[in-house]
């Protein structure tokens, strides 16, 4: 049967699809992003999963810093520092590029549901895991 939206026969984005294919584009593990530390090649990267999981899925700061095992004051920085990070780093852009091209290939982009009240529904699918 033939639908009218192509994209249905896609699965639906979700957090940890964002995080694998991060992970993956830096040459590293979703386990190793969530980790304490800030090696400068994980926090790029750390960042860059941030900057996703906001533009694609429009989670909350505090949702996404849950997500990475950080406070919300260190996305809010995140997001802010990285339009000049990759004004800085050539490299940056095309990896990201790279990245949010392989996910809207593969995967129907639905924002998370949100309540009247602006903030997530509980059960909205949060968890760390694919």
């Amino acid at each position: 049967m033939a639908t009218d939206n192509p994209s249905t026969d896609k699965p639906r984005l979700r957090a940890g699809h964002v995080l694998s294919e991060v992970a993956r584009a830096w040459h590293t593990t979703v386990e190793a992003l969530i980790l304490p530390g800030r090696p400068h090649d994980l926090t790029t990267a750390r960042h860059a999963a941030a900057v996703l999981l906001r533009e694609l899925l429009g989670l909350s700061y505090p949702r996404i810093g849950y997500l990475l095992d950080r406070d919300h004051s260190t996305i809010v920085v995140a997001a802010k520092r990285w339009p000049a990070r990759v004004a800085a780093h050539w490299w940056l852009d095309s990896r990201m590029r790279y990245v949010r091209g392989r996910l809207v290939d593969q995967f129907e982009i639905v924002p998370y549901p949100r309540a009247r009240s602006g903030r997530p529904r509980s059960g909205a699918g949060y968890s760390r895991a694919a």
